[in-house]
């Protein structure tokens, strides 16, 4: 290689990382606690160990940066395998866009030698965590098999002054040694001793086992799936029965075990259940997973404190705001012990009592409970909130941005007054289904999904079942087409797709109008799928929304706008999926870029169900995980894209992609609705043609003395018949 090709491509890598540098310092440092980690394993999955100084200078900048931390997160990132082929730098670019970040970039282009080397070694990568995880859950199962009761006299269940339970086990560190077929070791050296063991379920199954020591040492299975996992002290109730149902979930083993015995002291033991999280970034994926599982439950997190500081720990905060759920946190008094930072510290400090008085009763005057302090200051005027915000969140014990954040959604949920400036909103993205999911089978149920409540043409099911998947995978292509859904009349059903469509896609904003300035600002900090019903009747004639509408059709589309008293101009991305409904054709610029689904109202025979109590969450989730799983596959799949050419072509090819990728029947079906919505489009374009030609002979009949219009000469359909076509 040249030196001239050195120095290119030493310039190429410098300009890349610069851009990596550029977007993450658009990011608010002060993310939540989930975002932070995925951040880290994305700029580690393209600079690797280069990229950790980037990243904790940045992570320095946020008001909860505690030393040390980046440095473990990022020991984790290696040491899991960094999730390669799931955490990629799109998801750096994904949310640097959020926040104004207008770079185009999306990856380094790889030439095709080294992209292919970069599939084929995530590939490989993928598929060596698999065998690595599947083996390290025998091996789970293996040592809890050989593992025997836990004892009271375990060193570290007497030094935290806890008791054991059933579903705690110990085994010798030798014996463990032999399963594994090496020594457990932690950060600070290898585990000793009388191991106690802490099986790991995630989705219900045993994935790994947390070991801990006589030094309370501790250590997993390598390569052991605990993302999502959770250590219950009991054994979980099954079925929807959750009524009055209480679930703490804290951290680690000991702080729930105190947890446990402390309500023993107020209430009857099985009211209050104990769940061990077993790191604090694992707080929010548990209790979301626990909200799910137990909808009608009360969940109470178990807040560590930072030692730092004294508050509570960011990601607690985040989990019980993700799920409704009560904060609770020790309480030490004024003058808390050097080192006491969670429940069993308190129990320790203060007593099994003082714990359940906290959990059941929420503490005492001084501290009042979370849940029940916010919901009353929800209902307070703004002026009054104001005068009394600091000292509340004092006595609460969290920052007052963290208690106006809360009493802000509480406000939103309640459906409280706000001077006539609207509710606030927000949009969600669906969690990841937590198993693999075969892409094949997810389309055919998406696509009976709208079978059941809608009716269509065979090949628009087909359309609408891709269209959503599309929206889970948009960012990985470079155009996302419009959904057109269009008929002749009203009572076709297009509002009823558009609820369905609702249920399904990812991140939807569906609404009955929106200005261009609202739109391209939401589109900026949510990249939502947007879904706009009737447009006919408020947005066809709109020249600005249209243009944010064409402009948002190509990655890199920004609608520019002067802002700010020095009138600066600004660039708001627009890039997003979108379906719009209506009755007629949409204008000219936006059919160029559509794919269309035509309704007609439904036959008398024809049934169909109702739509009220249709839940989509599970559906939102798999196809979340598919894509997830399947974004190296997609983003370098080449379709056969057949006769398609142009404009057509690049409509088509995002929905062709992931048929392809999916596999099974769907390359087949998605190449058949091609071939019918083509059809389609040919049948209304000659039928404009033929009327336009009817029109000319019935002028010029007209002008003959006694000569009649003539119709059918072109089509055995009278000129009413086409027209109603157009129509």
């Amino acid at each position: 290689m040249s030196a001239n090709t050195n120095s290119s491509n030493e310039a190429s890598q410098h300009e890349h990382v610069r851009n990596i540098a550029e977007a993450l310092n658009c990011v608010p440092a002060d993310i939540d606690h989930d975002t932070w980690i995925k951040l880290g394993m994305a700029i580690q999955s393209e600079l690797e160990d280069d990229g950790k100084d980037l990243w904790d200078t940045w992570s320095r900048k946020g008001k909860t940066y505690i030393a040390g931390a980046t440095k473990d997160a990022w020991k984790s990132f290696k040491a899991s395998g960094n999730q390669k082929g799931k955490v990629t730098l799109e998801t750096l670019w994904r949310e640097a866009r959020k926040h104004g970040w207008l770079g185009t970039e999306t990856y380094w282009t790889p030439t095709p030698e080294e992209l292919a080397q970069q599939t084929a070694k995530e590939e490989a990568d993928k598929a060596e965590l698999a065998r690595k995880r599947t083996e390290a859950a025998k091996k789970a199962e293996e040592i809890w098999e050989a593992a025997l009761e836990a004892k009271p006299d375990h060193p570290y269940l007497t030094r935290k002054q806890v008791s054991p339970v059933d579903t705690l086990r110990e085994i010798p560190v030798s014996e463990a040694t032999k399963i594994l077929g090496y020594t457990p070791k932690s950060n600070d050296g290898p585990l000793t001793g009388r191991l106690l063991i802490v099986p790991v379920k995630v989705g219900g199954r045993l994935s790994t086992v947390e070991m801990i020591d006589e030094a309370g040492l501790k250590s997993s299975i390598a390569h052991g799936a605990k993302g999502g996992g959770y250590w219950a002290a009991q054994p979980l109730p099954e079925g929807a029965n959750d009524d009055g149902l209480h679930l703490m979930i804290g951290e680690g083993v000991a702080t729930v075990l105190s947890a446990r015995d402390g309500v023993a002291t107020i209430v009857e033991a099985g009211e209050y259940l104990s769940i061990a999280a077993l790191s604090a970034g694992n707080l929010g994926p548990v209790a979301k997973a626990m909200r799910e599982r137990y909808p009608k439950a009360t969940l109470v997190i178990l807040a560590d404190l930072v030692k730092a500081t004294g508050e509570p720990e960011p990601q607690a905060i985040e989990a019980a705001l993700a799920v409704g759920g009560r904060l609770a946190v020790p309480d030490f008094g004024d003058n808390r012990p050097e080192g006491a930072t969670d429940f069993n510290d308190m129990a320790v400090h203060r007593g099994l009592e003082a714990v359940g008085h906290a959990l059941v009763n929420g503490g005492d005057s001084e501290r009042p409970d979370w849940r029940a302090a916010v919901e009353r200051l929800a209902k307070l005027p703004l002026n009054e909130y104001d005068y009394v915000r600091e000292a509340e969140a004092k006595a609460l014990k969290v920052r007052v941005s963290t208690l106006d954040k809360a009493v802000a959604k509480a406000r939103g949920e309640t459906n409280e007054e706000t001077n006539g400036q609207g509710q606030p909103f927000t949009i969600t993205e669906p969690e990841p289904w937590p198993e693999a999911v075969e892409g094949a089978a997810l389309l055919d149920e998406l696509a009976a999904t709208f079978r059941r409540f809608v009716v269509l043409a065979d090949h628009s099911y087909t359309i609408a079942a891709l269209w959503v998947l599309h929206t889970y995978a948009f960012a990985l292509g470079h155009v996302t087409p419009i959904l057109a859904v269009v008929s002749p009349e009203k009572g076709c059903g297009k509002t009823t797709l558009r609820d369905t469509l609702a249920a399904l896609v990812r991140a939807a904003l569906s609404t009955d109008g929106v200005s261009a300035a609202a739109l391209f600002r939401v589109i900026q900090k949510w990249r939502p799928t947007v879904l706009l019903d009737d447009f006919d009747s408020w947005g066809k004639d709109n020249e600005e929304l249209r243009g944010v509408l064409n402009t948002g059709y190509r990655k890199g589309g920004v609608y520019i706008r002067c802002v700010g008293d020095d009138q600066d101009p600004r660039g708001f991305t627009t890039f997003a999926p979108k379906c719009i409904n209506l009755i007629g054709k949409l204008r000219p610029t936006l059919t160029d870029r559509s794919i269309t689904i035509t309704m007609h109202r439904k036959l008398r025979g024809e049934r169909i169900d109702s739509l009220h109590e249709f839940d989509g969450a599970e559906l939102q989730r798999k196809s979340a995980r598919w894509v997830a799983d399947n974004e190296g596959a997609i983003k370098t799949a080449r379709p056969d894209m057949g006769a398609l050419f142009n404009r057509q072509a690049d409509n088509w090819r995002p929905l062709l992609a992931l048929a392809a990728v999916a596999g099974g029947d769907w390359p087949k079906r998605a190449t058949a609705a091609v071939a019918a919505t083509l059809d389609d489009d040919d049948a209304t374009a000659s039928s404009g043609v033929m009327l336009l030609g009817d029109i000319r002979d019935l002028f010029e009949r007209r002008a003959m003395e006694g000569g009649t219009p003539r119709r059918g000469a072109r089509d055995s359909r009278p000129l009413d018949g086409r027209r109603k076509v157009i129509e």
